[in-house]
């Protein structure tokens, strides 16, 4: 199976379990407040992570990380208020119909091939989705309801058709990383940050979503993203209902009637003719390998000079970092092999010939 599409399935059944707990948790503290709990401590655990790492270089792409991370705050909140508005089944419904738009654009606004299985399988999966959740239990259809929907449907389009864009330029933790730093600035902002009074239980749950639920799914959704299209993963990932049901079906002793089966048959069904249909090959990602260039080029260019930067005889001018850089190796596994490669080459090159200038042979 692709790669990508693993991913998929991993971050869709952890983000299912998360959501299990993530109600249990809601009957303790208030959805708002779970959604900007987990925001801040997904950004809590990424960012270090990213920093470590030496993965916080933006490219000069810092607005567009921007956004993403408005947008996946954006996508937080009118997700809550559908579900709240107009429950579970159609709030979450609404939201997986994001493989429908999702396909659309690539087909016709950026004129990519779209195999008609794949149009199939998508419609399969909403379908059994609705059939999953029950979609149609609504009592009253409210407008403000119903406008969040559509909204956290057309962000999440927006969130995996950004994530697909942004992961063929930056790393996959780049991205998501400053990604849930501006989500979790906006929730700051949104609502001002307060200690609940909750048992250890509850902080240990909301600190899984956080994590388990939120981070890490966020981060595999991306890494997949740059390696399958967004119309594959939007399709794969209608998969979390299905797992978020069968969750609760286990350990929260609810019933699954014949119809809810039906419904999650069909999803899966989905998801093994995307599997078959999906396209193995990417895009050029030349803006890629530049970015991984650079990052790897910087890295190095930071341990070369190191040396001269901490000497007692340093002149901290740039002819002796151009000349570090030219007459040393960067050490093995720091760099990508292609820049190695040129820096290793630059380098011997440079020393043989200041070897053959200062060798004197007499003349015959």
């Amino acid at each position: 199976m692709q790669r990508g599409l693993v991913l998929t399935m991993v971050a869709a059944t952890l983000a299912g379990v998360g959501g299990v707990v993530a109600v249990d948790v809601f009957t303790t503290v208030d959805p708002t407040v779970v959604a900007q709990y987990r925001s801040v401590i997904a950004a809590a655990v990424l960012v270090p992570i990213a920093h470590w790492r030496r993965m916080t270089m933006t490219a000069g792409r810092l607005p567009q990380l921007a956004l993403f991370g408005a947008v996946i705050a954006a996508l937080t909140i009118t997700f809550y208020w559908s579900i709240d508005r107009l429950g579970v089944g159609p709030g979450v419904t609404l939201q997986f119909t994001a493989s429908v738009p999702v396909l659309g654009w690539l087909r016709f606004a950026q004129g990519r091939a779209v195999p008609t299985k794949t149009w199939v399988a998508a419609a399969f999966a909403v379908a059994g989705t609705a059939v999953m959740l029950r979609a149609w239990d609504i009592d009253s259809l409210d407008p403000l309801g119903l406008m969040a929907g559509i909204g956290s449907m057309l962000l999440y389009a927006t969130y995996l058709l950004f994530g697909e864009h942004l992961g063929r330029r930056l790393p996959d933790l780049t991205i998501i990383s400053y990604g849930f730093a501006v989500s979790a600035l906006i929730w700051v902002v949104v609502i001002p940050p307060s200690i609940i009074d909750a048992p250890a239980i509850v902080w240990i749950q909301i600190g899984w979503v956080g994590v388990m639920a939120t981070a890490v799914p966020f981060l595999l959704m991306v890494m997949a993203l740059s390696r399958v299209d967004s119309g594959s993963v939007g399709v794969v990932a209608t998969l979390e209902p299905v797992v978020a049901a069968v969750t609760a079906w286990v350990f929260l002793g609810q019933s699954l009637t014949p119809l809810q089966v039906i419904g999650g048959s069909m999803v899966i069904g989905s998801l093994i003719v995307v599997q078959r249909t999906v396209a193995t090959t990417m895009l050029p990602s030349t803006p890629a390998l530049a970015a991984i260039w650079r990052m790897g080029c910087s890295s190095a260019r930071y341990r070369i000079w190191t040396p001269i930067c901490s000497s007692s005889r340093s002149t901290l001018n740039p002819a002796s970092f151009a000349c570090a850089r030219s007459s040393a190796t960067p050490p093995p596994g720091t760099m990508p092999s292609s820049t190695a490669a040129r820096v290793a080459c630059s380098a011997s090159s440079t020393r043989a010939f200041f070897s053959f200038i200062s060798v004197s042979v007499a003349a015959p």
